[in-house]
Order: structure tokens, then C-alpha cells, then sequence
């Protein structure tokens, strides 16, 4: 009888454990994370809400834990030729924002100047590169005698897992890339008809497969609309073994515009991942 009454209050201490725990991580997840970096290196000095971040000027910043709805962001670069930015960013929550601050293009007879031998001050603008749901998964740790363990994901879901630890699950790098398939798959890429299914097989080829450049010029010469020659261009960066002559692509395409959105998304992948 005294063990029927032990074995009930510890399956009543067990549930309501978990239960705190699932109020605790939902407030956990209603963080945001904000990175910013400028195009070509300047370094800066980044302040949110009056609040200076960094103690010395960096190119790229991240700032993690924000739990603000929205953030007066004041940036003072190093060259004190260069026009400090003001604007408000707003956030919904537990997500990553990147920005990156690229110079603006002003002609040199608009700027207005006091001293007209004194250089002319370079203006800059912030601009929303992406914005993803933050993917961080929180262990929680737990007495060893309740014999769970708690996993947390960015969606506020909660995962008990009976005496059992998942490991991590790596994406193997890109290294070898298979020609014969490539010349396989390239002969019956040509054969498609629309874009759009022309993007779905490639997105599928490349699911298993590494790239080189050359092999991706190919794939961009035999899609149609610039647009979906970008997308093409996008989804091949992950698994390319060639990135750094990723540049190369650039004449595959018809509008600058189209070219320097491909580079501003490569920047943005290369901060993320930390490539150089």
C-alpha cells in the first residue's frame, strides 16, 4: 500500500516536472538573434536602443537573446567619413534576422558639402538579407531518477525521450563529383520542357550529388528565365566544390541586378557558415 502511494506521487512530481518544463521552454524560444555585416569589411560600431554592442569596431556582428519587439539600431563606422545609419528593425519572435550594410549609390552634385575640398561623405544602407526561424536545440538536463530527457525545438515542440541521448546528425562534406551521372542527368535535363520542372529534378539530382561550376554552367544554359536560373544558381551553392570560382556563373546571367543578388547571397551564406 505504501508503495502503491510512493510509485503515485512520483508519476504526479514526474508530470508536473515536465509540465514546468514545457512553460519554461516555450518562453525560452521567444528569443530573436540579429546579425549584421557590411559588404566590403568596414568596421562599425553597432548600439540598439541607446546600448553601444560591440567595445571595439567589427565588420560582422551577431546579437543573440534579443527579446525586444522592435529596436532603434544606430551604426557609427570607423571612417568618420562615413554616414552613421538610424532606423528601427522589427522582430517577431524566435527567429534570425541578417542584414548586410552596402554603400549607396548618390551622385557626387547631390551631397550637399560645407567645405567643397573636404572628401565626400559616403552614405550606407541596411538591408534585410534573411530572416529563418532559429533552429537551436536546447538539452534540458533532469534528475537522473525521473529517466527522461527533454528536447526543445524552435516550433515550442517538447520531446521525451525514455533513456535515450540522439546524437547529432552531420551532413557529410562535398568532395567527389560523379561525371558519368552528371552526363546521365544533364541529357535528360535538356529533354524538360518547363522550369519548373526543371527545377524539381535538379533539386532532387542534387540531393544526393555533388557539383563543380562547370557542370552547374551547364545546368543554367539549358534554363530559360532569369529568375529561375537564380534559384538554379542558389540551391547549388550547399553542394559545390568549387566555391570559390563561384563568380564565374556571372555571365550566365543577363541582368546585374540578378548578378549582384546571387553575390549578396553567397556573402550571406559564407557569414552564416563562417566560410572565407
Amino acid at each position: 500500500m505504501v508503495s502503491l502511494i510512493c510509485s503515485k506521487n512520483y508519476l504526479k512530481m514526474k508530470k508536473l516536472f515536465l509540465l514546468l518544463l514545457i512553460i519554461v521552454c516555450k518562453f525560452t524560444i521567444a528569443q530573436n538573434t540579429l546579425n549584421i555585416f557590411t559588404h566590403q569589411g568596414e568596421k562599425f560600431i553597432l548600439f540598439l536602443n541607446g546600448e553601444q554592442i560591440n567595445l571595439s569596431p567589427e565588420s560582422k556582428i551577431k546579437k543573440e537573446n534579443i527579446s525586444a519587439t522592435v529596436q532603434n539600431v544606430r551604426i557609427e563606422f570607423e571612417n568618420k567619413n562615413n554616414l552613421q545609419i538610424t532606423e528601427n528593425i522589427y522582430y517577431e519572435a524566435g527567429n534570425e534576422y541578417t542584414y548586410i550594410i552596402k554603400k549607396k549609390k548618390v551622385k557626387a552634385n547631390k551631397v550637399k558639402r560645407i567645405n567643397k575640398n573636404a572628401p565626400i561623405p559616403v552614405q550606407y544602407v541596411l538591408r534585410l538579407l534573411e530572416v529563418k526561424p532559429i533552429k537551436a536545440t536546447a538539452i534540458v538536463p533532469i534528475p537522473d531518477d525521473l529517466g527522461v530527457e527533454i528536447k526543445q525545438n524552435n516550433t515550442a515542440e517538447i520531446t521525451v525521450i525514455e533513456n535515450k541521448v540522439e546524437e547529432e546528425i552531420k551532413l557529410p562534406e562535398c568532395k567527389a563529383v560523379d561525371e558519368k551521372l552528371f552526363n546521365e542527368f544533364i541529357l535528360q535535363f535538356k529533354n524538360l520542357k518547363f522550369d519548373d520542372v526543371k527545377l524539381e529534378t535538379y533539386k532532387l539530382y542534387l540531393t544526393n550529388n555533388c557539383i563543380n561550376i562547370k557542370q552547374i554552367k551547364l545546368v543554367l544554359n539549358e534554363i530559360t528565365f532569369e529568375e529561375n536560373k537564380l534559384k538554379a544558381a542558389k540551391m547549388s551553392y550547399i553542394k559545390t566544390t568549387d566555391k570559390n570560382e563561384y563568380f564565374l556563373l556571372n555571365d550566365s546571367f543577363k541582368f546585374t541586378t540578378t548578378i549582384n543578388e546571387l553575390n549578396d547571397y553567397i556573402l550571406n551564406k559564407k557569414y552564416l557558415t563562417n566560410e572565407e
